[in-house]
C-alpha cells in the first residue's frame, strides 16, 4: 500500500522512514528483533516489486494513450455481454507489436468468443474512474491500463483451435442457457451468480436488495463455494477408500478448473489457494493454520501481480477469510455451545465478528453497509448453499431431462424465497446505512486503532469486545449527528456525464429529481447519489426529456423507492399514459412545488430554486429573462456569453470560459450545501472531480 501512493522516485524517502521506524522499535524493545527485521525487510521488498511491477507494465503502456492509429493485437481472455446487445471483452497482446498488454474493448458485437483473436486499430485511451463506477482501479487491479474506443477497427480472426479457458466459457455458458430456459427470468440470474459469480443478467435492483441484505457475497464464487465442493469430493473419495495423494490430486484438479471456470476472480484464486494448502496438511501428517494460510495466499497473489491491491475483491476476500477463519473463532472460543440455543447464540457472535472484519474495506469500497448481514447470512446463506447443491446436481444431468427439471425447480423455489425475503428486508429503513460520512470513517479508523492495542498490549477478549461495543455506539452517535447536522441544509446535487445533467435536491432523507437532458446513464448516477446520501423518500420526479431507455432504467433504480409524483415536462401530440416503477405519470408545461422551505420551479429546460436569500438557476443556455442569482448551472453546448455569478458550473468542457475560484467548467458530480442564511459550500462527490 505504501507503493501504491508513493513515486517511485521517492523511494529514498520511503526506505529512510522505514529504516528509522525499525531503529526507533529496535531502541524501545530489543527483543522484538527478528520481527523488526522480517517485517522491515517485507516492506521494502514489497516496494521494489511493485515499482518494478508498475515500470514494466504502465509506464509502457500509458505513454500510448492518445497516439492515432496504434495496433492492438489480441487473444480474448474474458468475455461480458451486457443487457443492450452490446459486451466488453479482455485482451491479452501486444501494442504495436512490441509492448505487451491486456486492454478493455467495448463494442456492439456480442459474438466474439474467448480465444479469439482481435486486431484493432485506434487510439488508445486511459481508463477513468466516473462517480457511478471506479474503472480505473478496478482494471488497474486486472493489469489494464487502457481502453480502446468503439470507433476502433476491428479485424476478428476466429480461434483455430480450442483452449481449456473457451471450452469452459463455452460450456458454461451453454449450461447457462438451459437452466434458464428453465426457470424465471428473474430467479435464473440469481442462480446463474450463485453457481457461476455470473451477474451480468440480474437487474440492478435485486443486486441492491441482496447487497442490502448482506448476503450479496454468495454470487462472488469464493471459499463458501470451494469449502462446499471440497467438502463433497473429500467425503466421496472417503467412502471409495481413495488414496490421501490420490485424493489431493483429484481435488486440486476439480478446483483449478473450477476457478478457470468461474472466470479466475480474486476471492476464488484465494479460496483455491487456502484450500489447497488445508487438504496438503494432511499428506505430511500436520494441521493447517488458518492465518499462516491466508498470509501464504496474500503473498501469493501479490507476487503474481502487485497491483492486485486495488482490486475491493482482494480487500473484501481476506478480511472475510480473516473473520471466519481467525477473528471469528477466537472471539467465540469460550462461549457454550451444549444446547441448540447456544449453538446459534454462538453462530450469530461469529457473524457480527465477520461483520466487524469486513466493515473498513465495506465503508471505503461500497456506498452502503448492511446492518442486518449477521442474521441474515444466519438465515439465508444456508438456503443458497442449498440452491447450490441443486445447481450442481442438475449439471451432473447436463441441464436436461425429468430430473434436472425437478432438481432446478426445486432450486427456484429456494432461490424466489431467498429473493423475496431479501426484498423484504432491505426495503426497511434500519437495516443498512449510508457510508457517506467522513466522520464515520475516522471513528472507524481510531476504533481499529485501539482493537489492535487491546489485542496485542492486554490479549484480553472481554476487554476487546467492551471497545468493540464502545466504537460502534460512538460511530453510530457521530454518524447520526453529522447526519443531523447536515439535514438542516438544502442539497443540490448536479449530476450526469459531459454535457447531460440532472439535478437531486435533498433534505434529510427526502429528495426531489429533475433529468433534464435526458442521458441513459442519468439513473445510475441518481441512484448512486440516492445511495450515498442515505435518501429514503422521493418526493417528485420530473423528467425534462423522455426516453424510453432512460425511463425504464429509471423504473429499475427507484424500485424500492417509488415517486410520490412523476411529471413529464413534454407535451407529445398524443398524450401517452405512462409509469415508472409503478407510478403513473402526467404531463405539465411548468409545475412549481415546495419543497422544504424552497420554491422549486421547473419548465422544459431550466429549473429555479428560492431558498432564503439564495436562488439557484439551472438551464440550458443564458436567457434574456434569466434572474439574478447566486449559483448558476450552465448545462450543453454553452455558445453565449456566460454572466458573472458567484458559483458558475459549466458542464461543457470544452467551453473557452476561464475556471476561477467560483467557476466548475466541464464538470458535474458536485454539491451545493445551502444553509438556511443563505450561505453555500460547493464540494466534489468523488475524488477524480
Amino acid at each position: 500500500m505504501i507503493a501504491s501512493v508513493v513515486h517511485w522516485q521517492l523511494w529514498y524517502g520511503v526506505f529512510g522512514a522505514v529504516l528509522l521506524t525499525a531503529l526507533v522499535l529496535l531502541l524501545c524493545r530489543r527483543a522484538v528483533w527478528k520481527y523488526v527485521l522480517i517485517s522491515t525487510l517485507s516492506i521494502l521488498t514489497a516496494c521494489c516489486l511493485y515499482w518494478e511491477h508498475d515500470a514494466r507494465t504502465a509506464q509502457r503502456q500509458l505513454p500510448l494513450a492518445g497516439q492515432e492509429n496504434t495496433v492492438f493485437s489480441g487473444e480474448i481472455t474474458a468475455v461480458t455481454v451486457h443487457d443492450s446487445g452490446y459486451a466488453s471483452y479482455l485482451l491479452s497482446g501486444t501494442l504495436n507489436g512490441e509492448i505487451p498488454a491486456i486492454i478493455h474493448y467495448f463494442c456492439d458485437v456480442p459474438y466474439y468468443a474467448c480465444g479469439d483473436t482481435l486486431i484493432l486499430t485506434g487510439t488508445p485511451e486511459p481508463l477513468e474512474n466516473t462517480y457511478v463506477f471506479s474503472a480505473k482501479n478496478h482494471y488497474r487491479s486486472q493489469n489494464v491500463f487502457l481502453s480502446m474506443p468503439l470507433t476502433a477497427e476491428a479485424e476478428h480472426i476466429p480461434r483455430t483451435r480450442s483452449t481449456l479457458r473457451s471450452v469452459l466459457y463455452e460450456w458454461r455458458q451453454e449450461m447457462t442457457e438451459r437452466m434458464q430456459e428453465n426457470t424465471d427470468a428473474q430467479t435464473g440470474a440469481f442462480m446463474t451468480g450463485l453457481l457461476f459469480g455470473d451477474k451480468s443478467a440480474m437487474t440492478g435492483s435485486t443486486k441492491t436488495t441482496l447487497y442490502r441484505t448482506g448476503i450479496g457475497h454468495v454470487m462472488a464464487v469464493s471459499g463458501l463455494h470451494l469449502d462446499f465442493l471440497a467438502l463433497c469430493v473429500v467425503r466421496l473419495l472417503r467412502k471409495c477408500k481413495a488414496d490421501r495423494r490420490l485424493s489431493f490430486a483429484l481435488l486440486a484438479l476439480l478446483a483449478l478448473l473450477f476457478v478457470i471456470c468461474v472466470g479466475e476472480t480474486v476471492s476464488v484464486k484465494r479460496a483455491c489457494i487456502m484450500i489447497l494448502i488445508s487438504q496438503s496438511a494432511g499428506l505430511f501428517f500436520r494441521r493447517a493454520d488458518m492465518l499462516n494460510s491466508i498470509s501464504i495466499a496474500m503473498l501469493l497473489l501479490t507476487l503474481e501481480n502487485p497491483f492486485v491491491i486495488h482490486s475491493a475483491a482482494f480487500w473484501l476476500s481476506f478480511s472475510g477469510a480473516f473473520g471466519i477463519g481467525v477473528f471469528a473463532p477466537y472471539m467465540v472460543r469460550e462461549m457454550p455451545k451444549k444446547t441448540f440455543l447456544q449453538k446459534e447464540l454462538r453462530q450469530f457472535a461469529a457473524m457480527c465478528c465477520v461483520f466487524l472484519a469486513v466493515l473498513p474495506a465495506s465503508m471505503l469500497y461500497f456506498r452502503e453497509i448492511s446492518l442486518i448481514s449477521p442474521l441474515s447470512n444466519l438465515l439465508l446463506v444456508p438456503v443458497c448453499m442449498l440452491v447450490v447443491l441443486l445447481e450442481a446436481l442438475a449439471l451432473l444431468t447436463g441441464m436436461e431431462g425429468m430430473t434436472a427439471e425437478w432438481l432446478l425447480g426445486a432450486a427456484e423455489w429456494c432461490s424466489e424465497l431467498v429473493l423475496r425475503i431479501s426484498a423484504y428486508l432491505a426495503e426497511l429503513p434500519w437495516t443498512y446505512a449510508d457510508t457517506d460520512s467522513a466522520v464515520m470513517g475516522g471513528v472507524l479508523a481510531v476504533s481499529a486503532a485501539l482493537l489492535l492495542c487491546c489485542y496485542f498490549l492486554w490479549k484480553s477478549r472481554r476487554l476487546m469486545c467492551t471497545a468493540i461495543a464502545c466504537s460502534l455506539l460512538t460511530a453510530c452517535i457521530a454518524a447520526g449527528t453529522e447526519r443531523m447536522y447536515r439535514d438542516e441544509n438544502l442539497h443540490i446535487a448536479v449530476l450526469g456525464e459531459a454535457r447531460d445533467c440532472v439535478l437531486v435536491l435533498r433534505s434529510g432523507r427526502e429528495a426531489v429529481i429533475i433529468d433534464l437532458s435526458g442521458d441513459t446513464s442519468a439513473p445510475d448516477h441518481v441512484g448512486a447519489y440516492l445511495q450515498s446520501s442515505g435518501v429514503r423518500s422521493i418526493s417528485s420526479l420530473f423528467l425534462c426529456t423522455m426516453k424510453e431507455k432512460t425511463m425504464t432504467k429509471y423504473g429499475e433504480t427507484l424500485h424500492m423507492l417509488t415517486p410520490e409524483q412523476v411529471v413529464a415536462m413534454e407535451t407529445p401530440e398524443e398524450l401517452t399514459p405512462f409509469s415508472i416503477a409503478g407510478k403513473g405519470g402526467e404531463y405539465a408545461i411548468k409545475r412549481e412545488m415546495l419543497f422544504h422551505g424552497a420554491v422549486i420551479s421547473v419548465t422544459e429546460d431550466t429549473v429555479q430554486v428560492s431558498y432564503p436569500d439564495f436562488t439557484y438557476v439551472c438551464c440550458k443556455e443564458k436567457t434574456a429573462d434569466l434572474p439574478e442569482c447566486e449559483a448558476l448551472t450552465i448545462y450543453g453546448t454553452s455558445k453565449n456569453v456566460l454572466p458573472e455569478c458567484g458559483i458558475l458550473m459549466v458542464l461543457d468542457g470544452r467551453s473557452c470560459y476561464t475556471a476561477d475560484s467560483h467557476t466548475y467548467v466541464g464538470m458535474n458530480q458536485l454539491e451545493l450545501a445551502v444553509t438556511h442564511d443563505g450561505k453555500c459550500s460547493v464540494r466534489s462527490l468523488y475524488a477524480d472531480t
